[in-house]
């Protein structure tokens, strides 16, 4: 149960970063023309989206973590991804084109379905959402490998 409650406070913590980051492509999703009930149907598939991306990632990194952890390695994954976290924050890192191409690949993408606008598309466009590199998404997935379950980690995940 601790670890739900870590998972919505970072989440929740979060909350004004994701507002600046990923405020501008919820707030260009194309579901202003729909009556108030559609448009918070189409807002939810699109958050559902989201969460799945996160569910799935969280689920690997719960398998990481169980790995780990059935290996006796628990505890040093655990420091290690929190030296790697501080790491990211402190150390000056220059950017690499290795992603460039996928990130503008999504970038496309995301494109071509907001000018659908329709429920499908604005599901994906929550999915590739979850793609976009963030380091709160970073520090939940260190979360969830270090929950050392699979379903733990999908949950905390979903939950973040």
């Amino acid at each position: 149960m601790n670890f739900l409650i870590a998972a919505i406070s970072i989440g929740f913590l979060g909350s004004f970063h994701c507002v600046g980051m990923c405020g501008p492509i919820a707030l260009a999703l194309p579901v202003h023309k729909h009556p108030p009930l559609k448009r918070y149907a189409l807002i939810a598939l699109y958050n559902l989206g989201r969460i799945t991306t996160y569910s799935v990632f969280g689920l690997t990194a719960g398998i990481v973590g169980q790995s780990f952890a059935m290996a006796g390695l628990q505890q040093g994954l655990s420091v290690t991804l929190g030296i790697l976290l501080l790491a990211g924050v402190f150390l000056p890192f220059k950017n690499s084109l290795s992603g460039y191409s996928f990130f503008l690949w999504i970038k496309t993408t995301l494109g071509r379905l907001f000018s659908r606008g329709n429920r499908s598309s604005l599901f994906i466009v929550g999915v590739l959402n979850g793609f976009l590199p963030c380091g709160l998404v970073y520090l939940g997935l260190a979360g969830a490998m270090a929950s050392g379950d699979a379903f733990r980690g999908a949950t905390f995940m979903a939950a973040f």
